[in-house]
């Protein structure tokens, strides 16, 4: 069993909705026309009708508030996870690590010269360098993987069924795609560069200890590159 799998399925209001009115009418039609009063079995028509517009507005209603609550966790800029919505995602992954005994890891990522950025080329060049990585990251991690912005210039990678040193590599590879890349167009080559802290999601650890420890490696890592 992976995390993933652990995860409850989503199932749409509307095509319960659909299913049960389907089922009142079909019980309906199965009674004998001339067993029920025309007037009554008008009414109950009627009644089945109205029935049916209070689950289609109800499935409708739904269907916003899904839209609004994904809406509400999404960093508007980068359209990943914000930090409220990935430190659940974290919370979630530490619950079920604790109950099947699963490994995951979080990866604490921070980008080391946004300031060098926003100085020299403006906050439109480093909102695109922040964009940049965040798309990077999300296309180079697994689907049942997590990003997340956890500040201005810090992100949250949270992988599943991963042990540290597979963490450690996957952060690493992160670093030299993310290092790779060109700076946007029309502006200087100033490089971005990530300095970045691991920390498996143990079943003795709390949330914050996990981002503790990671934000402490990733902030060891910032001095040592200097």
């Amino acid at each position: 069993m992976t995390i993933q799998d652990a995860r409850p399925p989503r199932r749409m209001a509307r095509e319960k909705s659909t299913g049960a009115a389907d089922l009142d009418a079909q019980i309906l039609e199965q009674i004998p026309e001339d067993s029920i009063p025309v007037r009554l079995r008008d009414a109950l028509m009627s009644k089945l009708g109205e029935t049916e517009q209070l689950r289609t507005a109800l499935a409708e209603a739904n269907a916003r508030i899904a839209e609004l609550e994904e809406i509400a966790d999404r960093d508007p800029l980068l359209n990943i996870l914000n930090r409220r919505a990935f430190l659940r995602e974290v919370e979630r992954a530490l619950a079920i690590v604790k109950r099947y005994r699963l490994q995951a890891s979080l990866v604490y990522i921070d980008i080391d010269n946004l300031k060098d950025v926003n100085d020299q080329q403006g906050h439109a060049a480093g909102d695109a360098v922040i964009m940049g990585i965040a798309k990077t990251i999300s296309d180079n991690i697994r689907h049942e993987d997590s990003v997340g912005r956890l500040g201005g210039d810090e992100f949250g990678v949270l992988l599943t069924d991963a042990d540290p040193k597979t963490a450690r590599a996957t952060a690493r590879r992160l670093a030299q795609k993310i290092a790779a890349n060109a700076a946007p167009k029309g502006a200087d080559p100033v490089g971005a560069t990530i300095s970045y802290g691991i920390a498996a999601l143990e079943v003795d650890a709390r949330l914050e200890q996990i981002l503790e420890r990671a934000d402490k490696e990733m902030y060891q890592a910032k001095r040592e590159r200097g």
